[in-house]
């Protein structure tokens, strides 16, 4: 049955760590073994640090190194990318490409833009001039004079 772990103090947690890396004189390491002895709480920890020491062994022992092929598929990958002058080049085109992008975009909308103004949709803010054929404006003064007698439109009072 597994007791839960109590954590040691700072100072025997570090004790413990010299005696395991036989870091201490040889009275210390008599007077710290006789501790293990007596303390399940030492024991205890010691028995976890030496587990955790074992595993990290096991894993610094266990490095692989990549087969001869795998360094050579990775380093003939490597050889085909593209060189660093190459990679500015598409990046130069790549600009030149959202430049001529830009410049289409503007050209069309300037297009647009003219197609509307000769269409008559966008008024042109002139002269208020009147312009007209002579016998066009008797005719139209002709027409208001005939509208003024029949009392359709009132006449217009002159104001001083």
């Amino acid at each position: 049955m597994n007791r839960p772990h109590r954590e040691l103090p700072q100072r025997d947690a570090l004790q413990l760590q010299r005696y395991l890396d036989d870091r201490l004189s040889p009275a210390e390491r008599t007077a710290f073994a006789a501790r293990l002895a007596a303390e399940p709480a030492l024991q205890e920890a010691a028995a976890s640090a030496k587990s955790l020491g074992t595993m990290f062994a096991t894993a610094r022992a266990d490095v692989r190194t990549p087969s001869a092929g795998f360094t050579a598929n990775v380093l003939a990958a490597a050889r085909r990318l593209p060189a660093r002058d190459e990679l500015k080049q598409a990046d130069l085109a790549a600009a030149a490409v959202g430049m001529c992008r830009r410049l289409l975009l503007a050209a069309v909308l300037l297009a647009g833009l003219g197609l509307v103004w000769h269409s008559g949709l966008v008024h042109d803010q002139g002269p208020a001039e009147l312009q007209a054929a002579p016998d066009d404006v008797q005719r139209e003064i002709e027409r208001l004079d005939r509208l003024i007698e029949s009392g359709a439109v009132p006449p217009r009072s002159e104001k001083k």
